[in-house]
């Protein structure tokens, strides 16, 4: 197909011209399209998801059930208790690397020296400590999504302990709630990540046998510490 050609298409697609295949969204078979709302799933909020509770839990209640049912923690602090939360776990930590953690680097950096932990050059693989902030989390899976452009990926990955700092206010109930926030989230700040990673827990993987696997490809414990505002 000429490229004049395969841009006409594209442009009557995005400029509406597919309303007469069946609605926008349909593909050009014909098949229906996809269902506006979408039905709601085990990752939507529990006011709209399949097993709707007539009072729906707290969003931290459901978030730390969720996470611990993937092998992940989570606990709940005020920003004052955040130096004493960090210096706990860090601890058993001989080094730790450290995201770009605006107003949160003084009381993280605080907590570290409570414990005698030293921050480390980002890509250390002798960290064993590895803490980044989250813009959301999802109450409905226990996920916390990543960014980019708070600072290098290999802070999540590459020690074995992964220490999630997430705002409470930043925590949606489902799915839908994130997507709808995305736009938002991309432009904060004025500079677009080039990734978002949704992470659910510790790394796991399984072999041939379906034998499940912690910590092969990423951390083997992941805490999520939610600040109280």
């Amino acid at each position: 197909m000429e490229r004049s050609e395969f841009l006409r298409i594209l442009r009557e697609r995005l400029d509406g011209g597919d309303r007469v295949r069946g609605g926008r969204g349909a593909p050009p078979d014909g098949r229906d399209p996809l269902p506006d709302p979408y039905p709601p799933t085990p990752a939507s909020g529990e006011a709209r998801g399949p097993r709707r509770r007539p009072t729906p839990r707290p969003a931290f209640d459901r978030f730390a059930k969720a996470l611990a049912e993937v092998g992940g923690q989570a606990r709940l602090v005020g920003r004052t208790e955040l130096p004493e939360a960090i210096a706990e776990i860090a601890l058993v930590s001989d080094g730790a690397i450290v995201h770009e953690l605006g107003e949160l680097g003084s009381p993280v950096r605080e907590g570290l020296a409570r414990a005698g932990c030293p921050v480390l050059p980002v890509g250390d693989p002798s960290a064993g400590l590895g803490i980044t902030s989250a813009i959301l989390g999802v109450a409905a899976t226990g996920s916390v999504l990543l960014s980019s452009a708070q600072g290098h990926r290999t802070t999540a990955l590459l020690p074995p302990t992964h220490l999630v700092l997430l705002p409470g206010r930043r925590l949606v109930p489902g799915f839908e709630e994130l997507c709808d926030l995305l736009e938002e989230i991309c432009g904060e700040g004025g500079r677009s990540p080039s990734s978002l990673v949704l992470v659910t827990g510790p790394s796991r993987t399984s072999d041939i046998e379906m034998t499940p696997v912690l910590g092969v490809h990423g951390p083997v414990r992941v805490i999520v510490l939610v600040m109280s505002e």
